[in-house]
């Protein structure tokens, strides 16, 4: 629609203006994602009305080349001079609602009803003054985004204020006429049309700033109020012989404990501090799949599921999904960060506690359930840690079922809106807290989390701990699980016959899923090479050969669709290692020397650890021709497949045993491609590379990544073995095993005590027990059968005969029995 000469001056002074004091992020960052048609007309929808949201509204479309609200409609029975138009107009000095639709809504409906041939694409525009996360002013605070639609004057502020920190979220079209051809009538069509828009903003905005806040003590009344609460204040009278009145401010005493105190002006500050910490601490945060990650957050509960490596994990996911433009979640603290000052910061910015055990203490159960499941009803994303504390090795570790089991009962009980569970995996390349692992793991005491403790890192932020790295997995949706039991769980009253089950299953997937999103960083890539040498030192131009295969095979063979690799160079990941300190380059007479300190050797295995099952099946494949030179393809599925069961218990591997006679094969194929093995057509069978080939160096190499899970696997075999059946328990088992991978430590690999925690043995044992690959007893002592005499012979194939024959002797050296080790 064409302007008057005076329309057009005042725009075009209006524009230069809001140039300079509007600066938008448009989310989402590509805007071919909304996939507007090119052919039809486009009208935008804003929730609010008003000339500053009018006004960021076009700043953001010229910026980015979208079509000019401004420019209004011409179709052929319509002509509209803005193609806006607003869901809440507010008019007067007083910013009065007015409730009636849009007349311009209106015009269109009636227009499209009339001429079948009428189309136009009605794109949401949700605007959030002072959510974009590079805002650092305190003031700018106060006039930052809320729910309650502010008067003139906080327009105006907000303009002012925030106009260069404003984010400008654009949605799917809805196109006007597959509303108006389900036959409504224009009347209905608009008010679909409205509700339909309504509903999106709403979830919209409580996905960006969070769901609207009632009041503390609302919450805690409506809490105090449930059946489920009542019911276990009556019993905690009975039982204890209290007033109802103690046993109700027990309760509400145990809920102001709990409960988190969120606000946004704090959450905003935070970001700000933060944003300097990570600044000084990492040379960057990448981020991985965070695109579908938008794409579910207005549709879902989302509860993010992340690994546990760090104190830092708990602020460093709430940062990233804050500069996401999207809810910063409730997360979920044990009761030891509870410290003073610090506990009043994170219960503000959103972290409610929790207590390491509920037994004995049905009361705080109840409250603390219910409280979870409240928050939850209300529309807020949570977070929580399903390991139950920090991974102290790089591995991950099993789901606990508590919070989950309370997750899923919440959501049975209200169903109303779906939950999606976020995997998250948290990628370090070196750890704050990377020497107390050492420790603990050697036997030492876990200290207690204090005010004092929290200011012994405050050194540390003068270091560089590299690149982190946050990917987000593959979301799992819970009511699509819950349709997979085959239980009408819509309707039944009684879970408990069936939800143990479940919760176990929902774990064990969360914890493939964040597997799955692995990142493979440089210092990772270093450490898995430089710690399958026996001193961690290789020459430089080895080192670079290995780095290039691996960036080649776990590009070429990629563990999952939801992993990332590093882009960097061998080159360049050598370099990165040096200025981290993780690696020092020595020049020599027959080359360069690239080796790794001892210290930090012992620290990288966290780092190597928790990428170990990215190369899990070549690292398989390339041990099966240690000791044979050529080998079938079938015999290498067979090898595989005898390990494989007890490595996927201690690596959340993502194949089901089953599934490798379709997976070996796809990567012993691309293994041949990178001339790691040759195929002999004419014999059926796979060689490995001729002795003095490079190659041969390489699979060599990619057989020791695997190796270290292959020895302590064949130690409790040896172990058994030299016992004989029916003369060991499971304890004395973990305990003899544990004892020879210390000494094998000592004698082969680094003395890391990684290599012989006691609960990878625990693990192993376990699920020999599960497969009946092991029994007990009446007395409680495992038989074995002649099965395990086969096992042996077959590790003969995968193991170095020098590595295999000391822990062979070294289990025979141990005493008839073992005097349990207290050590943690």
């Amino acid at each position: 629609m064409s302007l008057s000469a005076v329309s057009r001056f005042f725009l075009y002074l209006r524009r230069k203006i809001q140039r300079l004091i509007l600066r938008c992020k448009v989310v989402p960052d590509d805007l071919a994602e909304l996939q507007l048609r090119t052919d039809i007309p486009v009208c935008y929808v804003l929730e609010y009305s008003g000339r500053g949201n009018r006004m960021a509204l076009d700043e953001a479309c010229r910026r980015h080349g979208l079509p000019d609200a401004e420019d209004g409609l011409e179709l052929t029975d319509v002509t509209e001079r803005r193609a806006i138009f607003y869901l809440k107009h507010y008019h007067g000095w007083y910013r009065r609602r007015s409730l009636h639709i849009s007349d311009r809504l209106r015009r269109l409906v009636e227009a499209a009803s009339k001429n079948p041939d009428m189309e136009v694409q009605l794109v949401p525009a949700a605007i959030f003054w002072g959510r974009a996360p590079e805002q650092r002013s305190g003031l700018k605070l106060l006039f930052s985004e809320q729910w309650k639609e502010g008067g003139r004057w906080r327009r105006l502020m907000q303009v002012l204020l925030q106009g260069r920190e404003t984010m400008v979220h654009f949605s799917a079209p809805l196109l006007l006429r597959d509303i108006v051809d389900e036959g409504l009538g224009p009347k209905k069509a608009e008010r679909k049309i409205a509700r339909i828009l309504r509903v999106h903003f709403r979830r919209q905005r409580a996905a960006t700033i969070g769901p609207d806040l009632s009041h503390r003590r609302n919450l805690f009344k409506s809490i105090l109020r449930t059946s489920e609460v009542k019911a276990a204040i009556q019993k905690e009278i009975s039982s204890n012989k209290m007033s109802e009145k103690r046993a109700i401010a027990r309760a509400r005493s145990y809920l102001k404990e709990i409960s988190a105190d969120y606000s946004y002006p704090v959450v905003r500050f935070l970001a700000i501090v933060l944003s300097k910490v990570w600044n000084r601490l990492y040379d960057g945060v990448d981020l991985a799949n965070v695109d579908n990650l938008r794409q579910i957050a207005p549709n879902y509960e989302l509860v993010y599921v992340p690994c546990h490596r760090s104190h830092i994990d708990y602020l460093l996911l709430s940062y990233v999904i804050y500069n996401q433009g999207l809810m910063v979640p409730h997360v979920a603290a044990g009761k030891n960060l509870d410290l003073p000052i610090i506990g009043s910061i994170l219960r503000s910015g959103g972290a409610f506690f929790l207590r390491r055990s509920f037994k004995g203490k049905r009361l705080y159960s109840v409250v603390f359930e219910s409280y979870l499941s409240a928050i939850i009803a209300r529309g807020y994303s949570i977070e929580y840690f399903v390991e139950g504390g920090r991974s102290r090795t790089g591995r991950l570790l099993k789901a606990k079922p508590g919070m989950l089991a309370m997750t899923v009962r919440s959501f049975l009980k209200d169903s109303t809106r779906p939950i999606a569970f976020v995997p998250v995996y948290f990628g370090y390349e070196k750890l704050i807290e990377g020497q107390a692992f050492i420790r603990e793991l050697r036997g030492g005491t876990k200290r207690k989390e204090s005010f004092f403790g929290f200011l012994r890192y405050l050194p540390s932020l003068r270091n560089s701990f590299g690149k982190v790295s946050v990917n987000f997995g593959q979301p799992l949706i819970l009511h699509e699980l819950l349709d997979e039991t085959g239980e009408d769980w819509r309707s039944d009253e009684d879970s408990s016959r069936w939800l143990p089950q479940l919760v176990s299953e929902l774990g064990d997937r969360i914890m493939l899923r964040i597997n799955e999103a692995a990142s493979v960083s440089p210092a990772a890539l270093l450490s898995m090479v430089l710690l399958s040498t026996p001193r961690q030192t290789m020459l430089e131009n080895d080192l670079r050969e290995q780095l290039e295969m691996l960036v080649q095979l776990l590009s070429a063979a990629p563990y999952s669709p939801w992993m990332s690799v590093t882009q960097k160079t061998a080159d360049e990941i050598i370099a990165h290692g040096e200025a981290l300190a993780i690696v020092i380059r020595e020049e020599r007479e027959l080359g360069a020397v690239v080796r790794m300190r001892t210290r930090n050797a012992v620290l990288m295995t966290y780092v190597r650890n928790s990428i170990q099952h990215l190369l899990i099946l070549p690292s398989l494949i390339a041990a099966c021709f240690t000791n044979r030179p050529q080998l079938s393809e079938a015999e290498l599925v067979r090898l595989c497949g005898l390990v494989y069961p007890y490595l996927q218990e201690e690596l959340f591997l993502r194949w089901r045993v089953e599934e490798l006679a379709v997976e070996v094969p796809k990567v012993l194929r691309t293994m041949r491609d990178l001339g790691l093995v040759r195929e002999d057509d004419a014999r059926g069978v796979f060689c490995r590379p001729d002795t003095g080939a490079p190659q041969a160096a390489q699979i060599n190499f990619l057989a020791r990544t695997s190796s270290q899970a292959l020895e302590r696997f064949y130690m409790a075999i040896a172990v058994l073995l030299s016992r004989g059946s029916g003369q060991i328990n499971a304890v004395e088992l973990e305990e003899a095993s544990r004892r020879v991978a210390q000494n094998m430590a000592l004698l082969y690999e680094l003395d890391s005590p990684d290599y012989f925690d006691r609960s990878l043995f625990r693990s192993f044992v376990s699920r020999m027990l599960a497969n009946k690959f092991l029994r007990e007893n009446p007395d409680g002592m495992l038989v074995f059968d002649e099965e395990l005499e086969h096992v042996d012979r077959d590790a003969r194939l995968v193991l170095g005969e020098q590595v295999r024959l000391s822990i062979l002797q070294l289990a025979s050296r141990l005493p008839d029995k073992q005097q349990p080790n207290t050590a943690k």
